[in-house]
């Protein structure tokens, strides 16, 4: 067993801006961070409920802003009380960041999604055949 740090933070809002969006000076976090991780509201109307994060962004000289992939139920207020857990990608480099490298059941030469689905080009190579009139 390795101890690792713990990959999880427990905030406050201190900026609300919508229903999924918020932000909190006190998360110190590099950008991205958190992203496909979840968040638990610990206090507020939205206590109780979990929801993925889609983003989060802590650029220099602004506020960390999460921004989650549903809309909450309720409004986001100021001090409402959150855990926030970091996720993954799952690709090979994050589980080797992870050290987990050997749990790792993805398929990492398969090509991505837009590559994959693509269908040929019919109208720019080939060369059409004769009709056999079928059977």
């Amino acid at each position: 067993w390795k101890a690792i740090a713990p990959r999880y933070a427990i905030g406050t809002v201190t900026g609300e801006i919508s229903r999924w969006k918020w932000q909190d000076d006190t998360l110190t976090q590099e950008t991205n961070y958190f992203k496909y991780g979840h968040v638990k509201w610990l206090t507020g109307d939205n206590a109780g409920i979990s929801c993925e994060v889609r983003l989060y962004q802590h650029e220099v000289g602004s506020l960390p802003t999460i921004q989650l992939l549903e809309a909450m139920p309720h409004k986001i207020n100021q001090g409402d009380t959150y855990k926030i857990t970091q996720g993954c990608p799952k690709t090979r480099a994050a589980c080797k960041a992870f050290g987990n490298l050997l749990n790792f059941q993805g398929f990492p030469d398969m090509p991505t999604e837009e590559r994959a689905l693509t269908t040929p080009n019919f109208t720019s190579s080939g060369t059409s055949s004769s009709d056999d009139g079928g059977s």
